[in-house]
């Protein structure tokens, strides 16, 4: 489990997050178990380091006191990528939690031999399971499928204590000939190509996130 350490932020608003983002700190808010929300900030280096590692999982030093938090949601710099702001759910260690985990696929397709070409399907498994036992991410082996074979959520390995909430017919991966890829990409791009429709009433920046929280 990483450990990160906090501060209090005492001021809200755009100015004072910019500022802290600035000095090298990223704000976030911590929420849940029925108790007030909290503004704090914390380091913008060990925060990414922590994220780069997979962890959902945090103890983090709040202004001396430590307590245990489960990061729910980032939000990242358009430009750059890097985090913005964070927010961190409070959790016990012994609580269960839905979280999303990264797919990862592993291996060569068999049928890359005949012409085939791995594709990939769905990115990440939405899980449920007690916090402290999150994994990192799923590992999908690959080196079995043929041309015309597909991977499912339902065709995994199951592990112990943990829930796969992503529909069993999800696929995760699939190995199809060089030309159907190339047609499914152009078939992609047509759509694509569609004038957007807007319907009545929208607002114009309906859908744009707050710079804070």
């Amino acid at each position: 489990m990483e450990t990160l350490k906090g501060i209090i932020r005492d001021k809200s608003g755009s100015r004072p997050a910019r500022k802290l983002r600035d000095s090298g700190m990223v704000p976030g808010i911590i929420y849940g178990h029925g108790k007030a929300n909290v503004a704090f900030a914390t380091s913008a280096h060990d925060l990414e380091l922590l994220l780069s590692h997979g962890e959902h999982l945090v103890e983090m030093d709040l202004d001396g006191e430590k307590d245990h938090y489960l990061i729910k949601a980032v939000q990242r710099d358009a430009f750059d990528h890097l985090a913005i702001h964070v927010d961190f759910a409070r959790v016990s260690l012994d609580e269960t939690v839905e979280v999303n985990v990264p797919l990862v696929l592993r291996g060569t397709p068999a049928g890359e031999v005949d012409g085939g070409v791995l594709t990939p399907g769905v990115t990440e498994l939405a899980l449920e399971c007690v916090v402290t036992n999150i994994p990192d991410e799923i590992a999908v082996r690959v080196s079995e499928l043929k041309i015309g074979d597909s991977l499912r959520v339902a065709d995994l390995p199951e592990t112990e204590g943990i829930t796969v909430l992503t529909p069993g017919e999800t696929v995760v991966a699939s190995c199809r000939m060089v030309a159907e890829e190339v047609e499914a990409e152009e078939a992609e791009g047509e759509e694509a190509a569609e004038p957007e429709v807007i319907g009545k009433g929208e607002a114009a920046g309906e859908g744009e996130e707050s710079d804070e929280s």
